[in-house]
């Protein structure tokens, strides 16, 4: 368990270091929309992260982060550490805000 911890400690650590060197166009593959739930009866964000490179006539494995308010900011460093590293394929980040 100790093991664990340390290695999602320290692939953390990595990507917050992986994120910092993105370029800026990274940073603008970001899409924001407000959804209306009518059976909740409020307004949900949603957050798309597109990877990069991004390609609309490719398929692509989604990842779904629910409490997007707290947790989006995490995934998508990890993602590019990941994908740097050829340990993932390139995916789509949708972030779901519980607010």
């Amino acid at each position: 368990m100790r093991s664990a911890y340390l290695i999602a400690v320290g692939l953390l650590v990595a990507a917050s270091h992986t994120a910092a060197a993105q370029t800026p166009a990274a940073a603008e593959q970001r899409i924001t929309h407000t959804i209306h739930s009518s059976v909740l009866g409020e307004d949900r964000t949603i957050h798309v992260f597109l990877p990069d490179g991004y390609r609309a006539s490719e398929k692509y494995d989604v990842v779904y982060v629910l409490d997007a308010e707290m947790l989006v900011r995490f995934v998508p460093p990890i993602r590019t550490f990941g994908e740097i590293n050829d340990l993932i394929p390139p995916v789509i980040i949708v972030g779901v805000d519980n607010l």
